[in-house]
């Protein structure tokens, strides 16, 4: 039975990214499930996992403001140092960023700015966009899910991967014509039609999950961009 959603998983320090991906394919007989953004084998924290068909929001959800604790080595003596905390020779710090930002090459370039050299000794992922490390799971307890039928406790639904985007709710003809992949026209919408870039969810009055739609500046309809059943 193929399985769709998320899971926030609390990767443990030496497991890579994919080593907790295998994991998880083995443990939930799920051929497809991949992750969403990469975790350093020495880096524990928030590592989110996308199931069936939540990974086509995959990209959506490596997007997310990401937050750090990483504690950097500082390779000669500092004898003042404003960050979280200090016990020389490691300096904490809070970090938080966007996608694409490296915090091993962060140390580097504080330690070439302080004049030392410096490298990172640990890193845990506190948060991805709206996933938080008090609310993910530890690989042990994921694997006492699968084991015992308790698994889909852990699991968030598809679109929890894009609620931060305006949502319609369709009748059953505009989801007929959504889910053959015709545009649909309204006189009015959510949020302001004229510049808008972001996405739209859609959903059934029934509160299923549909697609995720896109405006079509030039021909002034919403098109399907990603269709979910």
């Amino acid at each position: 039975m193929s399985v769709d959603g998320i899971l926030n998983v609390h990767k443990p320090r030496g497991l890579t990214s994919h080593d907790v991906v295998e994991a998880v394919r083995i443990w939930s007989q799920q051929k497809r499930v991949g992750h969403a953004g990469t975790l350093d084998p020495l880096a524990t924290g928030v590592l989110i996992l996308c199931l069936g068909r939540a990974t086509r929001l995959a990209s959506y959800l490596e997007e997310g403001t990401k937050s750090y604790r990483a504690e950097v080595f500082l390779e000669v003596r500092i004898h003042r140092i404003e960050l979280v905390a200090w016990e020389p020779p490691t300096a904490v710090l809070a970090v938080e960023c966007g996608k694409g930002t490296y915090i091993r090459s962060l140390a580097r370039d504080l330690g070439q700015l302080m004049g030392c050299g410096a490298h990172l000794s640990s890193l845990v992922r506190l948060s991805s966009g709206r996933f938080f490390l008090e609310d993910a799971v530890d690989m042990e307890n994921l694997q006492l899910g699968f084991a015992h039928g308790f698994w889909e406790e852990f699991l968030y639904p598809v679109d929890e991967a894009v609620l931060g985007y305006d949502a319609m709710i369709l009748g059953q003809a505009n989801a007929n014509r959504l889910k053959n992949g015709q545009p649909l026209s309204f006189s009015k919408g959510p949020g302001d039609h004229a510049e808008r870039s972001w996405p739209c969810r859609a959903y059934s009055l029934q509160g299923q999950f549909l697609a995720l739609m896109s405006w079509d500046q030039v021909r002034g309809h919403w098109l399907p961009s990603k269709v979910f059943v």
